[in-house]
């Protein structure tokens, strides 16, 4: 593989200790499961392992309940969808126009519900609660579900429980914003706002490809674990246990690594927009988020082939719809160069090759280039204090 600079915000980077775990004996090994009449064996005692994983999750996120038995977060987000909802019943989503998974709609529909969307401020570029409380007043829904893909801002789950009530299930997909969760909200009083949430581990949390479930109320945990078994057979302990020595890793810097990443897009998106890119949210300092977002030059440039450009230096990115833009543009991320080393010195040479990338600038200088700034930032890190 050629060096490549990382600012795809889907990924992230493994270290060689929770690598190791993909390719152990794990791979193929099963927890301890009994019940009336029924007993799996469990002669290597991975259920330990499950249980430490799933502790390590509860201390991380300040949380008193953890599955991490789900394998993706499509997985998580059916496995929560066929489990906690009532047959037909209306389940009300962020829109992909409002920054919402592109799936969650079709889900919800292949299960045989109505569906809804939750109202979307396009200058803010966050939820509007006050339109949320008028609509939950007119047409009261029970199942709520913030399915958060592409956002430079997240939603207030305080303002948001106000806005539905208590009696209402609210639904937090957070998988792209998972190892932001300890700066971005006030933990554990989420838990006490949001009913649960599902999320992918391996974005902004650095962990395999896998999901969680997260949790303080007791009765859906109940509910989620009563029906796991019929959610999940084999849920690959290999990468249960990858997911728990990166819970370990970042246990001690989980804050300093949070603040690092959004201080990173901060200042990355700063450095493009004084670049002469068109890069979105300046009004509110560009991103909360690891998440930049680029538009393209003009109306004239395709922006799939405007992204490319980078791809052919050697800097891997997204090309997406983004929410209330009226087109798509350049998603970015800094979780995987910030785990890498990158601090916000070293910001500025990512937002020069990435300039001169969009620039029409030569593919093989650039590349080059690229590779020696890689070069320099070859060790994962855990110690971001």
């Amino acid at each position: 593989m050629s060096p490549t600079l990382n600012l795809y915000p889907i990924e992230n980077r493994l270290s060689d200790g929770a690598r190791s775990l993909l390719g152990s004996d794990l791979v193929s090994r099963y927890p301890r499961m009994s019940g009336p009449g029924y007993l799996y064996g469990d002669p290597s005692n991975v259920a330990d392992l499950y249980e430490e994983c799933a502790t390590l999750a509860c201390e991380y996120f300040q949380v008193d309940h953890a599955l991490v038995h789900f394998l993706s977060g499509l997985h998580a987000m059916q496995s929560m969808i066929s489990t906690l909802s009532e047959p037909g019943e209306r389940i009300v989503s962020l829109g992909p126009d409002a920054g919402g998974h592109y799936a969650t709609e079709q889900i919800c529909r292949d299960f045989g519900h109505d569906t809804g969307l939750l109202p979307f401020d396009g200058v803010d570029l966050r939820l509007d609660m006050d339109r949320l409380a008028e609509l939950h007043r007119a047409s009261p829904s029970r199942f709520y579900y913030v399915d958060l893909s592409t956002a430079l801002r997240v939603p207030d789950m305080e303002q948001m429980r106000n806005a539905v009530g208590s009696d209402a299930l609210i639904a937090f997909d957070a998988s792209h914003i998972l190892g932001l969760l300890p700066v971005l909200y006030d933990l554990p009083a989420l838990w006490r706002h949001i009913s649960l949430c599902t999320a992918s581990t391996h974005k902004t949390f650095p962990g395999p490809q896998k999901a969680v479930m997260l949790s303080s109320d007791e009765k859906v945990v109940a509910d989620m674990s009563e029906h796991l078994k019929f959610r999940v057979s084999s849920a690959h302990t290999n990468s249960v246990g990858a997911l728990a020595v990166t819970f370990s890793e970042l246990m001690d810097s989980r804050q300093a690594y949070a603040r690092a990443v959004i201080g990173n897009a901060r200042r990355l998106a700063e450095l493009l927009s004084e670049r002469g890119l068109r890069v979105v949210g300046e009004h509110f300092g560009f991103t909360e988020t690891h998440q930049i977002w680029v538009l393209p030059p003009d109306d004239t440039q395709d922006p799939v082939d405007w992204g490319a450009q980078l791809q052919s230096c050697g800097i891997r990115a997204s090309v997406v719809h983004l929410p209330a833009q009226g087109t798509s543009g350049l998603r970015l991320g800094t979780q995987e160069i910030t785990r890498m080393g990158m601090d916000q010195a070293a910001m500025t040479e990512v937002a020069d090759l990435t300039a001169r990338a969009l620039g029409g600038g030569d593919p093989e200088v650039i590349g080059k280039e690229v590779a020696a700034l890689t070069g320099r930032y070859a060790t994962v890190q855990n110690d971001f204090a």
